[in-house]
């Protein structure tokens, strides 16, 4: 009796374990404990987001911001070239035939299992082309001189996300000239997602669009992962499915376009009534 008590205890620390173990771990933190009694890292990571600012684009920000930009465009080259896909029914009929006109044109089991692997590594060498051409564009443009884009009209301005003294995030917006504003730019180190950065950045833009009188805040993405369109929703921004439409990045040969399509969803989030 005695021994089976003892085991149930030990079963149900073991229990007790894992299930804290877990809960750390889903925050970030280890379950070790200070001289208190008490977790250290978790107590930290609370401090560390109460230290979160958004504040206005200074002198030397430049660096981290086309720094962040960048990894944020180019970590889509894999989702453009292989999620895109499930939008694309046309352009995956058109891989069918070719791998089924391999089949019948050699007659090769193995050539023909070997067709579907090209076809996905050209997509993702014309993923990556395109979207290297477009983060160059865009580095040699308005993020080569931010204050002359974004901070010198009144109806556009530039932000970034500042954790303890780092550069964590960005976002922009600019004046469409039609009484709406654009939402743009927003982009967060991939060290520091999940926090509710993003987020943050967004309702200050949305501040920002009240306070100076726009009827509506419009955005533009090419963003498969479903997190990207989450966080638009609970902004209050709703799809225009009308304007949703799969277009080509490139327009220079057909062999690019047959290899590399982005979908563009449309947002719109109305401030005033129409």
């Amino acid at each position: 009796m005695r021994s089976g008590c003892w085991l149930y205890i030990q079963s149900a620390t073991r229990r007790l374990r894992r299930a804290a173990c877990s809960m750390w771990h889903s925050v970030g933190c280890e379950t070790r404990l200070d001289a208190d009694g008490n977790v250290p890292h978790l107590r930290a990571w609370k401090q560390r987001q109460d230290l979160l600012i958004i504040r206005e684009f200074e002198a030397g920000d430049e660096q981290p911001v086309r720094n962040i930009f960048r990894q944020g465009i180019l970590e889509r080259a894999p989702n453009a070239a292989i999620r895109a896909l499930r939008h694309q029914p046309r352009v995956l009929l058109l891989y069918g035939l070719i791998t089924v006109g391999c089949l019948a044109l050699t007659g090769s089991t193995l050539l023909t299992l070997c067709v579907p692997c090209i076809l996905l590594g050209l997509r993702y060498h014309y993923s990556q082309h395109a979207i290297l051409n477009y983060v160059r564009t865009i580095l040699d443009t308005d993020l080569a001189d931010i204050p002359k884009h974004y901070m010198k009209s009144p109806g556009c301005c530039f932000w970034v996300a500042v954790l303890d003294i780092t550069v964590v995030g960005m976002v922009a917006v600019r004046d469409l000239n039609d009484g709406s504003a654009e939402l743009c730019r927003m982009s967060v180190d991939p060290r520091f997602r999940g926090r509710g950065i993003a987020k943050a950045l967004g309702h200050r833009v949305i501040e920002f669009a009240v306070a100076h009188g726009f009827s509506a805040i419009v955005l533009s993405t090419t963003a498969v992962k479903r997190n990207a369109h989450h966080l638009y929703r609970s902004l209050g921004f709703v799809e225009e499915n009308s304007d949703s439409r799969s277009t080509c990045a490139l327009n220079s040969s057909g062999l690019q376009r047959m290899f590399f399509q982005l979908r563009h969803y449309h947002y719109r989030l109305q401030l005033t009534e129409e």
